[in-house]
């Protein structure tokens, strides 16, 4: 399915990453709108699979048959076969690396599971898999796609959740549906896919720009909430060139390679039916305070894995999980615009604050207030 819903576009300010994430968008000539970027439309149309589900394993326990319509394939078998090989590409990297490891897939946008459901079929890919987590902001989806888990007996592996990517905290949220049950499960390894989910915000006719920006803020928290640096993001879009994908995500991701898709010309230009792109996040850091000793050997460190460190402070000293997430990034903000008296320089100050319970108003630590 396409994400559409409604998120708020995120306020744009001379020292905002909004401001220049929002403008590598304006950039690039917008699609027009159009249905397929409305919730209402995608709540039918897989309510209408999801009925047609129904009625053919209804018919089918009458009649003795097997019942198997899995509905449609978006962008076509051949486009979510580039997909699947990816994945294992992406796991005998990994078990070269390391053989014990797994991977972790999220797919953002899952319709009716079809992709996850291949994944999950592949012999070659079981073993390497940790969890197949299937988001979607449509009942209807969400709820055929663990009907078709659990028919297939790969429910324990494929777990369909409702979420909306653009609003706030879904990262949170994403994150505790990989973990769940156990909130101490960490996937070093992290694969985000997007079959169309990106291409439908675009269509949306209410406020795309900002919840494009929503979306990819949505990844960005998403891989950052892992210590590894080397996790990635797939987007197949039938709407954006490579050139386009790369300019709007090109503020916080660096392009990887993009995968070679079915090609034709058209006008003198050559371009495909569907341009998948890898991406992986690019590796920002933390800087230290000026006043450090000069004795002492800096050594700069992974946002990714300050953030996680800050998460797991907050997580002792009692936060929940979106709470403690909220934290970390408003500490990292802090270092990002040079306030470091207020970032991560002061950390134990905000654990102490939060075991204490020194709170106020929504819930922040004191001394956050000030910055």
């Amino acid at each position: 399915s396409f994400q559409s819903r409604a998120a708020s576009e995120a306020p744009a300010g001379d020292n905002d990453p909004a401001s220049s994430s929002l403008s590598l968008d304006s950039d690039c000539i917008d699609p027009e709108p159009s249905q397929l970027g409305r919730r209402d439309y995608w709540q039918r149309f897989y309510g209408q699979e999801l009925a047609n589900y129904l009625d053919e394993a209804a018919a089918n326990d009458e009649e003795g048959g097997s019942g198997d319509d899995r509905g449609e394939v978006w962008f076509g078998a051949a486009a979510e076969q580039r997909l699947v090989s990816y994945v294992e590409r992406r796991l005998n990297a990994i078990r070269d690396a390391c053989p014990t490891q797994q991977l972790a897939v999220v797919d953002i946008g899952c319709g009716n599971g079809h992709l996850a459901l291949r994944l999950a079929a592949n012999s070659h890919l079981l073993t390497g898999l940790s969890r197949l987590l299937c988001l979607d902001y449509s009942e209807p989806a969400i709820e055929l796609t663990n009907r078709l888990a659990s028919k297939a007996g790969v429910s324990d592996l494929v777990i369909a959740r409702l979420l909306d990517v653009t609003e706030p905290g879904a990262a949170a949220s994403a994150l505790e549906f990989l973990r769940a049950p156990d909130s101490n499960i960490h996937y070093p390894n992290l694969l985000l896919l997007d079959k169309g989910t990106y291409d439908a915000i675009s269509l949306c006719p209410d406020n795309s720009q900002g919840k494009r920006f929503a979306y990819r803020q949505f990844a960005v928290k998403l891989l950052d909430s892992v210590a590894n640096s080397n996790n990635q993001l797939v987007v197949a879009s039938c709407n954006w060139t490579e050139t386009e994908l790369i300019a709007q995500f090109s503020d916080q991701f660096k392009h990887v390679e993009t995968l070679p898709g079915r090609a034709f010309k058209f006008g003198g230009a050559v371009g495909a039916d569907v341009t998948t792109v890898v991406f992986t996040r690019l590796k920002s850091n933390i800087i230290k305070k000026s006043r450090m000793s000069a004795t002492v050997t800096e050594k700069l460190v992974p946002e990714s894995e300050v953030t996680r460190l800050v998460i797991e402070c907050m997580r002792w000293a009692g936060a929940d999980s979106t709470h403690a997430a909220r934290l970390a990034e408003i500490l990292l903000s802090a270092d990002r615009r040079g306030h470091y008296s207020h970032g991560i320089n002061r950390l134990d100050v905000y654990v102490r604050d939060v075991r204490a319970g020194v709170t106020q108003g929504s819930g922040e630590p004191a001394i956050l207030k000030e910055t």
